[in-house]
């Protein structure tokens, strides 16, 4: 289950605090757990970072 949702055409991210309501937390904290869950969201993306900083698969 993904805590935030991308902000239209941006790099940005939001994480609702009130479902209902349209009150939400942005900055700088928010948009490196976007990133994050879209990572992991993508398993091959994930992979080829990891390749590509030369980290080794466990």
């Amino acid at each position: 289950m993904r805590l935030t949702m991308r902000n239209h055409k941006s790099y940005t991210y939001r994480a609702s605090l009130i479902r209902v309501d349209n009150n939400c937390a942005i900055g700088d904290i928010v948009d490196k757990l976007g990133k994050y869950e879209d990572i992991c969201d993508d398993p091959e993306k994930l992979k080829k970072m990891m390749q590509e900083k030369g980290i080794p698969e466990q």
